[in-house]
């Protein structure tokens, strides 16, 4: 819940583009501090967790909802739906999946390097190509 706040606020102050800027970026740092911990950091390990879960689940879901009450006047009801539907099939089956093959092929902080990887070269191009902080200007 703090983070969703904190998350909210910056949108609000920083627009659409560059607050899920900073969102996706904080992700990033976390899964990249996740898949450089050492055995012997467990309090690294605990701060990446929880950076990950806040960034993560409690920001970027508050991001893309942003966004769509920010795009969609009319039929926000379905643009929700349509998000949420596509957030569910990620989450439970393609995400699940492709993470599997990665721990058990090259070790789980692979897993969160790929996470960190994929974030960078493509979600931070795609937000700030695609994402317009006043969709009508």
């Amino acid at each position: 819940a703090v983070w969703s706040a904190a998350a909210g606020r910056l949108l609000d102050r920083a627009g659409a583009r560059w607050g899920t800027l900073c969102i996706v970026t904080g992700l990033a740092l976390g899964c990249t501090l996740l898949a450089t911990v050492g055995h012997l950091s467990l309090w690294l390990f605990g701060v990446g967790l929880v950076i990950v879960r806040g960034a993560g689940q409690g920001s970027m879901v508050l991001a893309g909802r942003y966004v769509i009450n920010q795009w969609f006047v009319k039929s926000k009801g379905t643009a929700q739906a349509v998000a949420m539907v596509g957030l569910s099939l990620a989450l439970s089956g393609v995400a699940p999946s492709v993470a599997t093959g990665i721990a058990l092929s090259a070790g789980w902080r692979a897993v969160y390097a790929t996470a960190a990887g994929l974030l960078v070269a493509v979600a931070a191009p795609a937000v700030f190509c695609f994402t317009k902080d006043r969709p009508e200007a």
